[in-house]
């Protein structure tokens, strides 16, 4: 018999004698058959890989998954990812990594979670969102914060979990980062406009008579009122 007539043992089986007019039979499961197999146990599947029966070639596993071990004869036997941990890319033997501070990664995690708006994490490798951090009072914290964010002047923030913070009310100033309430009530002779860093004093013509106005009161055409002014002067 002339071999050129012969065919490859086509892949996904094996051929382990001669003489024959079809394969021996399928690859074992764990093991994979290339065209020319001689056993069905000649390759091995590969760490981070699985083979059913007659594999022609090692299935990777899927992202969210990881295998250190050859052999694997099923998807069933690709490990979920560690909690703490997230797997990226398909066939891996280990972890991509350690979840990233402001993330947290639950079981199987393909990527990094971001810790839900009003909270933070300033560590890694947590695996649940009540592990990420409630917010403090006087600073905010946005999806995925690794620290608490203070309050610019002119705002505040007066409970814990802020996802943003609350511009200062009209008749109020802030005049610090990281306030948890209002500095103080704008002084008689000034104004405070929503969002004041300060207490701005009344301009001429104009006077504050009362604590906590957002504008000064105009000076009346019989009045006299120099800047910053309390009350106005009867002319004369």
């Amino acid at each position: 018999m002339n071999i050129s007539n012969c065919n490859q043992c086509i892949q996904g089986h094996y051929c382990s004698s001669t003489g024959l007019t079809e394969p021996n039979g399928l690859c074992t499961p764990g093991y994979y058959c290339i065209n020319g197999s001689k056993s069905s146990v000649e390759n091995i599947c590969h760490e981070g890989s699985y083979c059913p029966m007659g594999s022609s070639y090692p299935m990777k596993c899927p992202k969210g998954t990881f295998r250190p071990n050859k052999g694997a004869t099923s998807r069933n036997e690709c490990l979920s990812c560690n909690p703490g941990k997230f797997c990226a890319a398909t066939g891996l033997i280990k972890p991509t990594g350690t979840c990233v501070e402001g993330h947290y990664c639950p079981l199987g995690t393909v990527t990094p979670i971001p810790c839900r708006n009003r909270t933070y994490s300033n560590v890694t490798g947590i695996s649940r969102p009540s592990d990420c951090i409630i917010c403090p009072a006087g600073n905010y914290c946005p999806k995925g914060s690794t620290v608490p964010t203070s309050c610019r002047r002119g705002t505040y923030s007066d409970g814990t979990g802020a996802a943003t913070c609350i511009p200062c009310a009209a008749g109020w100033y802030c005049l610090t980062d990281g306030l948890s309430r209002p500095t103080e009530r704008c002084d008689l002779g000034q104004y405070c406009p929503t969002g004041s860093t300060k207490p701005i004093r009344c301009p001429s013509g104009t006077y504050a008579d009362e604590m906590g106005l957002a504008e000064c009161k105009k000076c009346a055409k019989e009045m006299y009122c120099p800047e910053g002014h309390k009350n106005g002067y009867t002319m004369v």
